[in-house]
């Protein structure tokens, strides 16, 4: 098969297995940039030669992080695996291992310094509904005008991530926001996509990912802090305001099933024991950590301490309820009449 050949079938492997188009691109992308690496039929690449891609190519010379390297590795072995159907022996060429950090989260005071340093309106407007409704980079730049409903002060979020779609959240000072920047940029693209570049296209995240390098550089905000770091600020400002942690779970489960993983959602806890350098040591539990744990229920209580939820079993309000009276949005009501009440399955 030739390498021409393979990039096609690579298209038609990746359509079959519905991959998204952004990953449809990356793979692509990348499987092209290792062709062209390689320059000859990827048949006659050797182990030896992917592994000295892998190492010296990607790490050493182009300095590439562990996770992207990884990426490539995936794509290698989709290139394999699938494409050619010769499967290859992956403890040759290992995946990193993942190293998980705790994330970045902005203050009170870097937002603000943020937000003024945007002098870009528009540009200002995306960063506020990421922070606002904690939407991802990709879901806030594909923003319809469909998609707003202020009514009931509420967003609807299309292909987010896994395709699924859900309903976010739409803060009045984001709508006010939104209503302003469409007067000043009158966006008219023919599928009523909201954020527009100077070519009237819908406005890509790279391009976005540009200019949040640039206002933070501005705002003198440390280079740790990426355009994602404002949706971990979203969740983490909800606890900070004492919205219950479990709650905070139950609500970011509401607006999608993958949410309640993220890591921002989590708590430190003692784990019990010393380690090398005389500390303590501690353990983060998650929402599927803390239930996988076999001291389940220790951790559980210690988690309700500090979090002054001891007696959260108790509450007489719903997590409906809680909802409406934080976010100021009626979950109750049907997304597609705005005037019948959805029922619960036990509640006949």
């Amino acid at each position: 098969m030739t390498n021409k050949e393979l990039l096609e079938k690579l298209k038609e492997d990746m359509e079959m297995r519905g991959f998204s188009h952004y990953t449809k691109d990356d793979y692509y992308r990348k499987a092209k940039e290792t062709i062209e690496y390689f320059n000859k039929p990827m048949e006659e690449v050797s182990t030896k030669e992917l592994r000295e891609f892998l190492m010296k190519y990607l790490r050493e010379k182009k300095k590439i992080s562990e996770r992207s390297s990884n990426y490539y590795n995936s794509v290698i072995r989709f290139i394999y695996d699938v494409v050619l159907d010769k499967p290859i022996n992956y403890k040759q060429i290992p995946m990193y291992k993942k190293k998980r950090k705790l994330p970045k989260i902005l203050s009170d005071e870097e937002l603000n310094i943020f937000f003024d340093a945007c002098d870009n309106y528009m540009y200002k407007t995306v960063f506020m509904m990421i922070y606002g409704s904690g939407l991802r980079i990709s879901e806030a730049v594909a923003i319809r005008k469909e998609d707003i409903d202020s009514k009931n002060m509420r967003l609807f979020v299309r292909n987010g991530k896994g395709e699924r779609e859900r309903y976010t959240v739409l803060p009045k000072a984001s709508l006010e926001m939104l209503r302003k920047c469409y007067k000043m940029y009158k966006p008219n693209h023919p599928e009523g996509y909201m954020f527009l570049n100077y070519k009237r296209n819908p406005l890509k995240a790279e391009r976005l990912r540009v200019y949040f390098r640039r206002y933070r550089r501005k705002a003198g905000i440390s280079e740790e802090f990426i355009v994602h770091s404002l949706r971990h600020s979203f969740a983490t400002k909800l606890i900070e305001e004492g919205v219950p942690l479990v709650q905070v779970k139950e609500l970011l489960h509401t607006w999608g099933q993958t949410l309640v993983y993220h890591p921002h959602i989590h708590i430190i806890v003692p784990a019990g024991g010393i380690d090398k350098v005389g500390k303590w040591r501690n353990m983060k539990i998650r929402h599927y950590g803390l239930l996988g744990n076999r001291n389940k229920k220790t951790k559980l209580a210690e988690c309700k301490r500090l979090t002054n939820t001891a007696n959260l079993e108790k509450l007489e309000i719903s997590t409906l309820e809680i909802l409406k009276k934080t976010l100021g949005v009626n979950f109750n009501l049907c997304p597609i009449c705005h005037k019948g009440h959805l029922l619960s399955p036990n509640s006949g």
